[in-house]
């Protein structure tokens, strides 16, 4: 009798490795490394993060303390998975894609990714069958700077199952002019964008796409944040604090 029990306990413990073992096959792990911001390295600041976890099932939200740089995110297998990070919680956020043949190797998220995979985001379901790898080899070929192409047509080429080549139109940059900012030292928010110096014996000006760009004035403590629409009119802010 007691051999039977032992072969029953022995086979249900089988049963039940074996079933872990099925679970623990289903996700994997995949880490992702943030990079330092423009602001902190212009500012000597170190600086938290809000990590989205885009999934088919859903967005998880994970705090990122300050510091924190490697974020193992667990993705499910045989499915894309983007992840943003953004800076204080707002504003432009580093983006990487994660999709099923993404090796072990960490994955540096950039601001370009960011850019353009936040806007898939923001539709339901239209970057589920995406190509990124692919898209975004499309737009290197045309440009570095991942607002530049239309990003209304690539979302709806995407949404339609229609994304290719030709969604890639590439739009003019738009002279932002008679700004109204304190003189003073403006960091931007995006790596690529270059400082901003106002004084008084001149009106600044910019030129940018169509979207929001910010940038900070570590001495004033002030944001300002700049948006410009599609028809080329535009609205500007000063906020205050922000970074502490």
């Amino acid at each position: 009798m007691n051999r039977r029990r032992m072969l029953i306990l022995a086979a249900m413990t089988i049963i039940a490795l074996a079933f872990s073992g099925c679970s623990g096959l289903q996700s994997r792990r995949v880490a992702v490394v943030i990079p330092n911001h423009p602001w902190e390295e212009a500012g000597g600041l170190t600086i938290w993060h809000d990590l989205e976890i885009h999934t088919s099932e859903g967005i998880e939200n994970c705090y990122i303390g300050p510091g924190q740089r490697t974020v193992d995110v667990v993705i499910p297998l045989g499915e894309p998975v983007i992840v943003l990070a953004y800076p204080l919680g707002q504003g432009s956020p580093f983006g990487a894609w994660l999709s099923p043949g993404t090796g072990d190797t960490p994955v540096m998220m950039t601001q370009m990714d960011g850019v353009l995979l936040e806007n898939f985001c923001r539709v339901d379901g239209c970057w589920n069958d995406l190509n990124y790898e692919k898209l975004a080899s499309i737009i290197v070929s045309q440009t570095s700077d991942y607002r530049q192409p239309d990003r209304m047509r690539l979302l709806e080429d995407a949404a339609n199952g229609r994304l290719k080549e030709s969604s890639v139109l590439l739009r003019e940059k738009i002279e932002v002019k008679d700004l109204e900012i304190p003189s003073g030292l403006w960091h931007p928010e995006l790596a690529r964008d270059g400082n901003l110096y106002v004084s008084r014996s001149q009106e600044p000006s910019i030129r940018m796409y169509p979207g929001t760009v910010r940038y900070y004035n570590f001495q004033l403590r002030l944001m300002l944040s700049i948006h410009v629409k599609e028809d080329g009119s535009f609205e500007s802010s000063i906020s205050e604090g922000l970074i502490n």
